[in-house]
């Protein structure tokens, strides 16, 4: 029977109890009890991992700690941070009751802010300390501590936290989160939209605009045309180019100019067609190849010449932002690894639960 764990939500408050003080080899804890004699799981909403696991030592045993850090891209996210700061002021009133003096709260959620000449950054993060038991899943299949370390910055993740126990010291309680499951997700890069800075046509090849439009449709006529010359020499050739053009252009008061000037060239072509009908066919045909291979490649040329002026700008300008943001994020970045070492030299009762 699968058993599944509860959003921060969902979770009833009013079900939460906290147990009397409990001592064992000098340590001090008070269980978490919800509905009456359950261990209270919890889904963690999608937390970033871009720090490594780090390895700190204390009281002759190694710790694997890993900093989680909270997004606002998960919806979930301000539900979770509401319940851990209600959950921390219940447990703290509690505990004040009952040992009768004021503790401090050693808040699971620590907040961080960085900046540099063109940002401030905030960080929010989970610092937790993963078991050996602690299940890691990817991919649909279980990984190591090590294997999921190779995955910083690639993946990021979901937790089920076990909450049952509070860790007490001489002036600070805390909650203890307890890592039952881990589960990796493949980061799914988004496209950023930016501004444009001018308002020229991007150039590319799957939007044309009429005019190129008008000359699909006069090179198609010239082909369609040759076509019929070369198949019917010995008979009289009379095209209807009002019949031609209802065939390609649907009248439209809009394009009225477009129009005409494909008239125009139509009539032109066919008043040429007795004159071509004079040629031989090796004559016809190089002449016809010529016309044609003779707007190719001008059209050609005219558009690798507008893509590669359009990349080039573009590339300069995203390589200017690019530079500016990668500075920005590597004393952004300097500033959070500083955070953290003072971090790890903070109270570390937690870690003995």
């Amino acid at each position: 029977m699968n058993k599944y764990p509860l959003l921060s939500a969902e979770v009833d408050l009013s079900l939460i109890k906290i147990s009397d003080v409990n001592y064992n080899d000098n340590k001090q804890f008070c269980h978490i009890i919800y509905n009456q004699n359950e261990s209270l799981y919890i889904q963690s909403p999608i937390l970033k991992f871009i720090e490594p696991i780090i390895i700190q030592q204390h009281s002759r045993n190694n710790y694997k700690l890993l900093y989680l850090f909270l997004t606002p891209q998960d919806s979930t996210t301000y539900s979770f941070i509401e319940f851990i700061t209600k959950l921390e002021s219940i447990c703290l009133d509690t505990v004040n009751n009952l040992m009768n003096k004021i503790l401090n709260i050693n808040s699971l959620i620590k907040i961080h802010d960085t900046e540099t000449e063109a940002t401030k950054q905030i960080y929010m993060y989970l610092k937790i300390t993963l078991l050996d038991q602690t299940k890691i899943e990817y991919n649909n299949r279980q990984i190591s501590i090590d294997e999921l370390n190779n995955l910083v910055r690639k993946v990021n993740l979901k937790v089920i936290f076990e909450l049952n126990m509070l860790w007490l010291s001489q002036t600070k309680i805390g909650v203890y989160l307890k890592p039952i499951k881990i589960k990796a997700i493949d980061i799914i890069e988004e496209p950023i939209l930016t501004f444009r800075d001018d308002d020229s046509p991007i150039h590319n090849n799957l939007l044309m605009t009429e005019v190129d439009n008008i000359h699909n449709i006069v090179n198609r006529n010239v082909i369609s045309l040759n076509e019929s010359i070369f198949k019917n020499k010995n008979k009289d050739i009379n095209i209807d180019i009002n019949k031609d053009l209802d065939s390609f252009i649907k009248p439209n008061e809009n394009i009225i100019d477009y129009q005409k000037k494909l008239q125009d060239e139509l009539f032109i072509i066919n008043n040429t067609s007795n004159n071509i009908l004079g040629l031989n066919d090796s004559e016809s045909i190089s002449e016809s190849d010529s016309v044609s291979k003779s707007i190719s490649s001008a059209k050609s040329s005219s558009s690798i010449r507008i893509e590669q002026i359009s990349r080039k700008k573009q590339s300069n300008k995203q390589s200017n932002k690019q530079s500016n943001k990668q500075s920005n994020k590597k004393d952004s970045l300097k500033q959070l690894k500083e955070l953290l070492n003072n971090d790890l030299e903070d109270s570390t009762s937690d870690l003995e639960m």
